[in-house]
């Protein structure tokens, strides 16, 4: 797919979003489109993975995801990005940081940047 692609549809928006709560609503914000096709961009350089996704079943901190105007959506969560069944490796959690990182000031709670923990802010 080319990044070209990745920018049209719907003529809609592209979102961001963190699953960080259970029972009250995650945070989601708005991305401008060339920062979204970028990071599909980076999405496709990155190496396959053969693994399957990470359980988000679990309190706290799961993930980010990024949803484009045609309904595609993207996860990035403990080193591994994914959509539609194509996995990646996200070894540095880059292209997670690079979501998280979007947040316009106060959308995110304080300790985000302990989500990218070795640990996964677990």
């Amino acid at each position: 797919m080319s990044a070209q692609a990745t920018t049209t549809g719907g003529g809609g928006r592209w979102r961001v979003g963190a699953l960080v709560y259970s029972g009250r609503p995650d945070p989601s914000w708005d991305v401008e489109a060339d920062v979204a096709a970028a990071w599909v961009r980076r999405f496709h350089d990155l190496q396959p993975a053969l693994t399957a996704p990470p359980d988000q079943a679990r309190l706290g901190y799961r993930g980010v995801w990024l949803l484009a105007p045609d309904g595609r959506r993207w996860n990035a969560f403990l080193r591994l990005a994914w959509s539609a069944g194509d996995r990646r490796l996200d070894p540095g959690r880059m292209l997670e940081r690079g979501l998280l990182e979007t947040a316009p000031a106060g959308t995110l709670p304080g300790q985000w940047s302990e989500w990218l923990a070795p640990d996964g802010g677990a």
